[in-house]
């Protein structure tokens, strides 16, 4: 299996050949952007700028994922090994829209009062000067 999908994991590429092979561009892109989340929720992708994501996530809900739902369906938690992958893929990104990402995610962490997350992620985010 080395080697599968383009990956030096053998993991990651079962993940990239057997889980975002089979899925669309959206799909795929919704995951990546939506890894820095330890929580998936309508609210936190939007304020990653996914547009629609309630129907995004609402599609997800019926794939078959390493992730796990809430009882209400309404909040995903990715496995830890595919979030792992997930975030390498969005390091691949280009550095303005991972960055982008990780200062939405920062801004999301402050608006909760989560303040050392908040300046660790907008210190990756590019930001210094709003850490």
């Amino acid at each position: 299996m080395i080697g599968i999908g383009g990956e030096s994991d053998p993991l990651h590429g079962y993940l990239a050949v057997q889980i975002l092979g089979q899925m669309d561009q959206e799909e795929r892109d919704l995951l990546v952007s939506t890894a820095v989340l330890d929580e998936v929720t309508v609210p936190a992708a939007e304020a990653l700028g996914v547009t629609d994501a309630a129907a995004r996530l609402h599609a997800l809900r019926g794939r078959r994922l390493p992730v796990s739902w809430d009882a209400g369906g309404r909040a995903m938690r990715f496995h830890p090994r595919f979030r792992e992958y997930l975030l390498e893929l969005l390091g691949r990104r280009s550095e303005k829209e991972a960055q982008g990402l990780h200062r939405a995610y920062a801004g999301l962490l402050a608006a909760q009062q989560h303040f050392e997350e908040a300046v660790e992620e907008y210190l990756v985010g590019g930001s210094p000067a709003q850490a």
